[in-house]
């Protein structure tokens, strides 16, 4: 439409037009506007989120049973000579049932009684918005975990209170993801929903964010390393082999998505691949480390000996 066309029209007709200028996203958007009630809801995004974490739990759990003699798919297992046994799945299964029982229940009932509904917009984001501002919460989730990671390994106290229990799963599988003490996943809960917020995201924005984040949360548990996993092709991306390295190493590798804050705080390490493979740097990171520990304990000793205290060692 030309400018000497606009003029002519009066501001409703302009709004009009301005509203049906295309949008790639508009189409998923409308489909979502048809369910406004269900989706202005302020339980919508729990709801959401609940049932995609589910059928995502599906595949992974039909490896990790079924699949321990499919040889195509075991050659991409991180720790291969780790098995995923149905009574560490059950025992998973049911703390995540109580969690969402006794704390993600009445915390939703609570939202749903104490919120107002959320503002649907009639336009969708441009994908640039989405993109960029997904980059960016994800980035402001991962330092924030990364800083209250970092704390609940060093305070003693919260470490053997809270954050020991995820810990009890040396060899990752999907389903500990959830394995968590409540104050974990009320704190994963209150970051993922406040990232985009900060932003002040588009609504459809904040859904593709907790898409993402429950991809992250799954991918970085799931115990493999395949060849389509996001950090096979994203140099910046942590993924399943960095926090699975965690698990086996666990004063390293804290922040959940990206490794930068570990590499510039020191607490990085190079990751086993697929197979169990250990790659170079992996082993001359183990060999600075046992370097390491071995001088500590001659300094304990040399302590010792000298003064007859036995120092504590962090």
């Amino acid at each position: 439409m030309i400018e000497e066309d606009v003029q002519y029209m009066n501001i409703t007709e302009v709004l009009s037009w301005t509203h049906k200028e295309y949008r790639a996203l508009q189409p998923l958007w409308d489909a979502h506007l048809k369910y406004e009630y269900y989706v202005s809801s302020p339980v919508y995004p729990t709801v959401f989120g609940f049932m995609l974490n589910f059928l995502a739990l599906v595949p992974y759990t039909i490896i990790d049973v079924y699949g321990k003699n499919w040889k195509w798919i075991q050659k991409y297992k991180i720790q291969p000579d780790k098995e995923v046994t149905w009574p560490l799945l059950r025992k998973a299964m049911a703390l995540s049932a109580w969690n969402m029982l006794v704390f993600v229940t009445p915390l939703t009932v609570f939202q749903w009684v104490c919120r107002s509904p959320t503002f649907l917009p009639s336009r969708a984001p441009t994908v640039f918005e989405v993109v960029w501002q997904s980059i960016v919460a994800l980035a402001i989730f991962d330092f924030q975990f990364f800083v209250w990671h970092y704390i609940h390994h060093k305070v003693r106290f919260l470490y053997k209170h809270t954050h020991a229990l995820h810990h009890q799963y040396h060899s990752p599988n999907a389903w500990i993801a959830q394995y968590t003490h409540p104050w974990e996943l009320i704190s994963l809960g209150f970051f993922s929903a406040t990232s985009p917020m900060i932003l002040k995201s588009h609504p459809l924005t904040e859904f593709i964010f907790l898409l993402l984040m429950i991809s992250a949360s799954l991918d970085a548990h799931s115990g493999f390393d395949f060849p389509f996993m996001p950090h096979r092709w994203f140099p910046l991306y942590g993924g399943s082999v960095n926090h699975d390295m965690h698990h086996q190493k666990p004063l390293s590798n804290y922040a959940p998505i990206f490794h930068t804050w570990d590499k510039i705080f020191g607490t990085y390490c190079p990751a086993q691949l697929a197979g169990g493979l250990k790659p170079k740097e992996l082993l001359d990171w183990e060999k600075k480390e046992r370097a390491m520990r071995q001088q500590q304990r001659e300094e304990r000793d040399r302590l010792i000996a000298s003064s007859g205290q036995y120092p504590r060692l962090n």
